[in-house]
């Protein structure tokens, strides 16, 4: 009989999970109407246009990101330009920087705890429902995420050598706030700060100077950023530290009621296992990597409440202290509540990829018929294409889960966030394979994006737009090689096409002076889009 397999996972089992989590949904699909078409929007911009210092969206100078992010992924849609659309290409970014931020996970797990931790950290992670789909998108958070583990390991590994856990605090520093801007950083500086405080262990005498020495490290790669910054664009000190500063408010009296909901689903499992590492270390001292990770999560959630437009991606921060926190916990867990979780895990990545399995076989031959009416009713006029590669991963990943499952040891502990981490990774898999493309058809903007071009004039510069998303802006520029200028941001510049957003039904006032030229949207899709051109003329 085949021998089980142990937990933790080995490398090889390790490896091939990580590449299952991390691959998929990175390429073979168009932009939609998320952060990740803002990404590829800034790549566009600095990829074609130049703009490689200061991001720019659509034309615009764009404040809630620095270029960090944008940097790498150009760079790989660069590399792979001869085999990837740039889109695509971009996206690989994420999937190597994902990569560095679960390596440090580990690291600094290992640091603060043992290498069993480290190991329930970084499953404990991968289990997040937050990170999911984020991990696969161009956005600035995932470098920031990078920045802020390898500052975490910084302090960690200043316990025991001071100097280069400063270096590494302070690129970590520097790497979130070019990714984010200044509240990237609040949360680890302040920490580091008060770490002496929280415990003893940070209490050296050669502490002080590792900090003053990332501190320096810091202000001069992110100061340098600066300085070129307001060189390529006259005016941008004041207007960074304007849209810097215009990122917080003073939260209301209902944040916590908007914020609860939010975080119980987005940092699960993660947040419930570090509440038993918690619990179980009660009667103990906590220990200084506890009392450390409990003032990050601290810090995080503070920085969290108090940011002026709450948004789910904004509790990416929290995710990296409450998984170490949690991964402390794994190996204590009791065998009631590890296999609680592991269980819960397999019902629920169990039911949901038979679902997708029977969806994407009802789309591909037609049987069931009443399943394959109910996709086609969703998404009208999509075709389900049989594609070999997409059937032989999903096919592998699934056979894999269930190996997984059916031979790991009985009793372990890690049973719990490997199983779950096992299901998320299998459920997304066959999301991104069998039924990728009908998600892709729902959607994408391309169709829309290439009948607005074919009804604006070739050569046409300028056309107004309002009411327009950020993400739409990016994904008309990049495929209809259309920018735009709003008219909430420069007011009326006489341009002889008007691009209005807005939802079925509703009236877009123009008043006389307009002619009407076309109307698009996507299938089933409330927002529409209309174009106008100025009768009056224009520029």
């Amino acid at each position: 009989m085949a021998s089980r397999i142990s937990l933790p996972l080995g490398a090889k089992v390790l490896s091939a999970l990580l590449l299952a989590y991390l691959l998929p949904g990175l390429v073979a699909h168009d932009l939609w109407k998320t952060e990740d078409a803002i990404g590829i929007g800034i790549v566009h911009q600095m990829l074609e246009h130049g703009r490689w210092v200061v991001p720019y969206l659509a034309g615009e100078p764009y404040w809630d990101d620095g270029p960090f992010h944008y940097w790498i992924a150009a760079l790989t849609a660069k590399v792979f330009g001869l085999v990837l659309a740039p889109h695509d290409g971009a996206r690989l970014a994420s999937g190597v920087v994902m990569a560095a931020v679960i390596a440090l996970v580990y690291l600094a797990g290992r640091e603060l705890y043992g290498k069993l931790e480290a190991m329930g950290a970084v499953l404990a992670l991968l289990g997040c429902l937050g990170l999911l789909v984020h991990a696969h998108e161009t956005l600035g958070e995932i470098s920031m995420l990078a920045g802020q583990a390898l500052a975490w390991y910084g302090i960690a590994l200043a316990q025991r050598k001071p100097h280069r856990g400063g270096w590494l605090l302070g690129l970590g520093l520097a790497v979130a706030a070019l990714s984010k801007g200044m509240p990237a950083v609040i949360a680890p500086l302040a920490v580091a700060l008060a770490a002496p405080v929280v415990s003893s262990a940070w209490r050296r005498r050669e502490y002080l100077p590792a900090l003053t020495q990332a501190l320096l490290l810091f202000l001069l790669i992110f100061g340098g950023w600066l300085a070129l910054a307001d060189r390529d664009l006259s005016g941008f000190l004041p207007a960074w530290r304007d849209a810097s500063v215009a990122q917080f408010a003073v939260p209301p009296a209902t944040a916590l009621g908007l914020w609860g909901p939010t975080l119980a689903w987005a940092t699960w499992p993660a947040w419930p296992l570090a509440v038993w590492t918690l619990w179980d270390a009660r009667r103990r001292t906590y220990t200084a990597g506890t009392r450390m990770l409990i003032a990050a999560v601290v810090a995080a959630f503070v920085v969290l409440v108090f940011l002026a437009d709450p948004r789910e991606v904004y509790a990416l921060p929290l995710l990296l202290p409450l998984s170490l926190l949690a991964g402390a916990g794994v190996p204590s867990l009791r065998r009631g509540a590890a296999n609680g979780l592991a269980w819960f895990g397999v019902m629920c990545a169990g039911f949901f990829g038979i679902v997708m399995w029977l969806g994407w076989f009802a789309m591909t031959t037609g049987f069931p018929a009443a399943i394959a009416r109910n996709f086609t009713r969703l998404e009208p006029g999509h075709v389900q294409q049989f594609s070999w590669t997409a059937f032989a991963v999903a096919l592998a990943c699934t056979l894999g889960w269930l190996w997984l499952i059916v031979r790991s040891e009985r009793s372990a502990p890690f049973r719990s966030v490997t199983f779950w981490a096992a299901g998320i990774t299998l459920l997304w898999a066959l999301g991104m394979t069998l039924i990728l493309s009908w998600i892709d058809y729902g959607k994408s903007y391309r169709q829309v994006a290439q009948a607005l071009k074919k009804n604006v004039p070739e050569g046409t510069r300028c056309v107004e737009s309002r009411g327009l998303g950020e993400a739409q802006r990016a994904i008309f520029d990049y495929r209809a090689e259309i920018v735009t200028r709003r008219i909430e941001s420069g007011g009326d510049t006489g341009c002889p096409f008007l691009l209005v957003q807005a939802h079925l039904g509703d009236s877009d006032n123009l008043g006389p002076g307009w002619k009407f030229l076309w109307e698009g949207r996507r299938p089933r899709d409330r927002e529409r889009y209309r174009l106008y051109q100025r009768t009056g003329g224009g520029p």
